[in-house]
């Protein structure tokens, strides 16, 4: 039975899809796999969930040039652009001698970087990104290293796609955007 007949949560809990507003369900799950599923843990996820408390949270505008400052937790946010983008490639990279991190870069089709907000949560070893106006075409080739286990698309709308950077363990990361191309880079290494 799937999460979104079952609904996650104790028994007798109505099903995700029945939780979900209709213009989201129309047609999600036949154009993006999984979406339906995504769109259901924004709406509140399966069951009973603790939400985010953002009161609590250290929120940080992202500098547009690298700054080298870690963090492992909280909220971002950054970039320029509220005019539509397409994500054009996804690039990883990973440590070197001379760089002691993995990189995750997320280039656009537009000179400045899609305005984007994240969280970053070191224990649960994801980086969750929200690009604005964004979309994308299909997803890029899937990358994985040291830390960094893969990253998940969730194209939510044509006007909102969501990012997850799997990590395999406790991290800190430097968010940071660039242009030309607009581009949104994640810098991960080991430890909080």
């Amino acid at each position: 039975e799937s999460d979104m007949t079952h609904g996650g949560g104790p028994p007798g809990d109505p099903p995700l899809a029945s939780r979900l507003p209709a213009p989201i369900m129309e047609g999600m799950e036949t154009r993006f796999p999984g979406a339906a599923l995504a769109a259901a843990l924004l709406a509140g996820g399966p069951g009973p969930a603790a939400a985010q408390d953002l009161m609590k949270e250290t929120i940080r505008k992202m500098a547009d040039h690298k700054r080298s400052l870690y963090l492992n937790g909280g909220v971002v946010h950054g970039g320029v652009r509220r005019a539509p983008s397409r994500l054009a490639a996804m690039r990883h990279s990973p440590p070197s001698d001379s760089r002691p991190y993995e990189r995750v870069v997320f280039e656009f089709d537009t000179v400045e970087a899609p305005a984007f907000y994240g969280h970053l949560d070191s224990g649960a070893g994801r980086v969750s990104l929200d690009f604005f106006e964004a979309s994308m075409d299909g997803p890029p080739e899937p990358c994985s290293g040291d830390l960094v286990e893969g990253v998940d698309f969730f194209p939510i709308s044509p006007e909102s796609l969501s990012v997850e950077i799997n990590l395999k363990g406790p991290f800190s990361a430097d968010v940071f955007y660039l242009a030309s191309p607009g581009r949104v880079v994640v810098d991960v290494k080991r430890g909080a």
